[in-house]
């Protein structure tokens, strides 16, 4: 029994293990099921749910499609423009910079390996070596990348890591806004009621003219510093550009929606998001007053639109004083505003004209017009007209006074002369010399659209205003003819330079078109073509004339591009339906994507300017203006304009001038960096320490002749003392009243600190602050007296007021009206080399070896007598030869055929380094100050130097108005 009980416990009943399988399995099976039903179940409720949403989509495509096309284009405009942010081209750099330390060093173990080895298979090998050690050791190499590029970054970035500004102009807008958060106004004080800016002008605040730009920079930062603790005004100010621009995006694409539907809309606010030209002034960091040239012109644009297709005389009203609100917008942003207004106001009167004529073009007289039905038209065009002009007088002069209403209509004409010298005044016109102001050609123009196809797609765009939506016969000879005409006047562009040919040429297709609806009694009307052609040719024109007004063309080219696109998708994809047999969403998504194949070499461009946006701005300057906020309470910074913008946001100290005011200091500043008589420098910047350049203005009221003026502050700026100044003014003529008035301007007595600042930038552009330095005001005068004078007038002028003879006389008027006045009064001194080490040939001789355009030359100078001859043209010398001695800088003229040209010599140890300049440049006080580090000076000294990225040395020194100084730097 035992036994038997045992094989029981040991058995296995596989009878009930089958039975207990065959249940599992069946389980599994109605599981299976219930999760196929339950699948299919889900699957019903998603297919519902799809059929929801397309419905929805289908119900709302009206306003859901245009949403998603500008979210799309603001999407590639933001993704460009936020890239300056995080400076990706650090990442390149680095790169660069890791690879090639260890390509050097591979370079120099093979050359020493293998000395003899054939160049082309020494580079082989070393490629071979380096693509070996960057594989084998990845992770190193993608660290030490990363970290290189971060330290690259931090050149460009401040303590929080936030990258600087990115250009100048932007810190004025800065400043300002720092003013409105901190005081509630542009300027930092008020005097009776009015706002000043005391940083700006040097001891005399500069009255702050009203400005929206740091208004609504100051309330952005208030905004976001409600959700970011670590918000500052600079950080805020950074992102201004790339939100006004998403923002302008809105009305191009409406816009181009109605003249070219979506798809229309949609790749003119691609185009505008992306174009080049205007990403450059425009990205993120670059914030000054650009964008509101593109965005607010574009609101007036699209309510001015809006309001002259509505059905309803109250809608038109209100859109047109909508459109009417933003000019004054835009007179608020900026003094430019008043072309788009002209055109909206030229439109409508040319409007009401073709209103007129297309009457009687139908009857071919008017006792047979239909004048009910005209006068209808005539007097909503008249009403909109009056509330356009009326709202736009209102808040311009709301905005900026009524006075900015009036000049408003005379802009244009000033625009024309705005370059012009030696007509008004005596004085130079720094607009010559502003490299935002350089002419372009219309080659120019094309090649800132992006290419010729776009731009005679956009000129397209004008034509095909003009037409029906259904061609018939005579619309698409016009359509080819316009077109062809098109090509060859795109095609001969570079030739076609003078702007009032070239664009008298663009302009006929669209006005033959125009006359074709007038006479032809077609239906479409022509107002807002006209508007879009004044618009886009007269920016043209404004590119023409300074490189900064190229971005003006980008607003009505988009839209124009946008109507041609538009257009060329409608009829080609109803065509491609027709002809081939496609399915009409298939005709027209083929062609979608043809046409968005041509934006990619426009993406191509806007990402390689995006990529290649670094501030200009830098630690090294950043340190340095900091050095000089913490030095003084109160002082004066003296240096060339073009970045005064920052000595006042960084270091808010005073600026003798900056990049919005340079009056007529860019003839005194340049000419303390010119000169090369250190006492002539000091003079003057000692009466701009007092007054800035007031001086020549009050003592003209004395003598009565601004030349003399001129001539006798010159006599002054060589005294040091106030008594010494009394009898050179006393010798002039002027009474005791008058010199006790002419000493406060050149003698005062409480001059501030005074911070000079000579930099690596300036090198470059000493050709323009040499040429105002070296200002003629006898030839001025000569100018700006005969420039409009007949012949015998002319030489009877010059010979009675300047003593000169007939045949003197006589050469001068040719010269004065063959010549531009900036190019006859004064030279472009600049230097021609950099420095860079002679050779010992012999124990007393070296051989400074160099290369300028006419070739390479060496220069054999005797350290004996300072003598110095061109090796192998023994009778060719410089014009002179500078160099230091324990006593000072000596300026050698040297005898015989002059070069042209002057050498400067810096002792380098036992040996010398060299450099080449214009005679009138080499001698110069930057000569002195900055290539020979104030050597033999005794007014300057020196207060900080540095070197920066991209700059190379700043030097900042001291003025010394007591010449107290004992600068020997190489014989100590």
């Amino acid at each position: 029994m035992e036994q038997t009980d045992k094989r029981d416990e040991d058995s296995i009943d596989f009878s009930e293990l089958a039975k207990k399988g065959k249940d599992f399995f069946k389980s599994l099976g109605n599981k299976a099921k219930k999760t196929e039903e339950s699948e299919s179940k889900e699957s019903d409720n998603y297919s519902l749910e799809f059929k929801k949403v397309s419905t929805y989509c289908k119900k709302n495509s009206s306003w859901l499609i245009p949403l998603v096309l500008i979210i799309i284009a603001i999407s590639f405009s933001t993704y460009f423009r936020a890239m300056p942010a995080t400076l990706p081209i650090t990442d390149g750099w680095a790169e660069n910079n890791v690879n090639n330390f260890y390509r050097n060093q591979i370079a120099d173990d093979i050359n020493q390996q293998y000395p003899n080895l054939p160049e082309l298979n020494r580079n082989a090998l070393i490629d071979k070596e380096l693509a070996k050690v960057l594989s084998e050791n990845a992770d190193l190499v993608k660290s030490q990348n990363e970290q290189l590029s971060q330290q690259m970054k931090g050149q460009f970035q401040d303590e929080n890591g936030h990258t600087y500004l990115l250009a100048i102009d932007p810190y004025l807008w800065y400043s300002q806004t720092r003013n409105v958060v901190k005081h509630g106004h542009l300027g930092d004080q008020k005097i009776e009621g009015e706002s000043y800016f005391s940083l700006r002008d040097g001891r005399l605040p500069k009255k702050s003219s009203t400005q929206l730009h740091p208004y609504l920079s100051a309330y952005l930062y208030k905004f976001l510093s409600l959700f970011s603790k670590d918000m500052t005004i600079m950080r805020a100010l950074f992102w201004m550009p790339l939100i006004l621009i998403g923002l302008a995006l809105i009305p191009v694409f409406f816009i181009g929606r109605r003249i070219g539907g979506n798809i229309g809309g949609f790749f003119a606010a691609l185009f505008l998001g992306i174009n080049g030209s205007l990403l450059g002034r425009t990205p993120a960091g670059f914030s000054d007053t650009d964008p509101y040239s593109i965005v607010l012109p574009l609101f007036v644009a699209w309510l001015f639109l809006e309001s002259y297709t509505a059905k309803t005389q109250k809608s038109r009203i209100l859109l047109s004083t909508g459109a009417g609100f933003f000019v004054g917008l835009y007179a608020f942003a900026w003094t430019g505003w008043s072309p788009v207004f002209l055109f909206v106001i030229a439109a409508l009167l040319a409007s009401i004209i073709i209103s007129v004529l297309k009457a009687w073009t139908q009857e071919r007289s008017f006792k047979k017009v239909e004048w009910q039905s005209l006068n209808k038209k005539i007097k909503q065009k008249s009403l909109l007209l009056l509330a356009f002009f009326i709202s736009s007088g209102v808040f311009v002069s709301l905005f900026k006074g009524f006075s900015s209403f009036q000049v408003g209509f005379m802009r244009p004409i000033q625009f024309i002369t705005l370059k012009e010298v030696g007509i008004k005044s005596i004085w130079p016109n720094v607009l010559t010399t502003v490299a935002e102001f350089n002419t372009a050609s219309f080659s120019n123009v094309i090649s800132q659209i992006g290419s010729n196809i776009f731009f005679w797609l956009g000129l397209m765009g004008l034509v095909v205003m003009t037409l029906r939506k259904k061609l018939n016969g005579m619309n698409w000879a016009y359509l080819g003819l316009a077109g062809i005409y098109y090509l060859i006047i795109v095609s001969s562009a570079e030739k076609l330079n003078d702007p009032i040919i070239f664009l008298g040429l663009v302009a006929i297709p669209p006005i033959v078109g125009i006359i074709k609806i007038i006479f032809l009694k077609e239906k479409r009307d022509p107002t807002f073509l006209i508007f879009l052609a004044l618009w886009l040719l007269a920016t043209a024109y404004a590119f023409s004339k300074g490189m900064r007004f190229a971005i003006l063309l980008i607003p009505p080219f988009s839209i124009a591009l946008g109507a041609s696109l538009g257009y060329i998708f409608n009829q080609v994809s109803k065509s491609m339906s027709k002809v081939i047999k496609l399915n009409k969403n298939i005709s027209k998504l083929l062609m979608f994507v043809i046409i968005a194949l041509l934006f990619l070499t426009p993406l191509s461009t806007a990402d390689r300017i995006a990529l290649n946006e670094v501030p200009s701005m830098n630690d090294g300057w950043y340190n340095t203006l900091t050095k000089i906020k913490n030095d003084a309470t109160d002082s004066i910074i003296t240096s060339w304009w073009d970045f005064g913008h920052w000595f006042v946001a960084i270091s808010e100290r005073r600026v003798t001038f900056d990049g919005g005011d340079q009056g007529e200091r860019i003839h005194w500043v340049g000419r303390t960096l010119r000169t090369s008589d250190e006492t002539e420098a000091v003079g003057i910047l000692r009466m701009l320490n007092c007054v800035q350049e007031k001086a020549p203005h009050v003592l003209e009221k004395f003598t009565g002749d601004d030349l003399e003026a001129v001539n006798i502050l010159y006599d002054v700026f060589q005294t040091d003392s106030r008594k010494e100044a009394t009898a050179t003014y006393k010798k002039a003529g002027l009474t005791n009243e008058q010199i006790v008035t002419m000493l406060d301007q050149t003698h005062c007595k409480d001059l501030l600190p005074n911070y000079y600042i000579t930099s690596g930038d300036m090198v470059g552009k000493a050709g323009v602050w040499g040429h105002f330095g070296s200002w003629d005001f006898t030839k001025a005068t000569m100018f700006q007296s005969t420039k409009n004078l007949g012949t015998e007038q002319a030489i009877n002028l010059l010979t009675s007021n300047f003593g000169m003879t007939r045949e003197e006389a006589m050469k001068t008027h040719v010269e004065i009206q063959t010549n531009k006045g900036d190019q006859w009064i004064a030279p472009w001194p600049g230097y021609y080399t950099q420095p860079r080490q002679c050779q010992k040939v012999e124990s007393d001789f070296i051989l400074c070896v160099g290369s300028l355009q006419q070739g390479n030359f060496g220069i054999k100078v005797n350290l004996n007598t300072f003598d110095a001859v061109i090796d192998g043209q023994n009778e060719l010398v410089p014009n002179s030869i500078i160099y230091p001695t324990k006593d000072g800088v000596v300026t050698k003229k040297l005898e015989g055929k002059k070069a042209g040209f002057s050498i400067v010599l810096i002792p380098n140890g036992e040996n010398y380094n060299f450099f080449v300049a214009d005679p009138l440049q080499a001698g110069s006080m930057f000569t002195r100050l900055f290539y020979l580090q104030g050597h033999g000076l005794s007014c300057f000294s020196k207060f900080d130097d540095v070197q920066a990225s991209g700059v190379g040395k700043i030097i900042t020194w001291k003025v010394d108005y007591s010449c107290q100084q004992n600068n020997n730097i190489f014989f100590s």
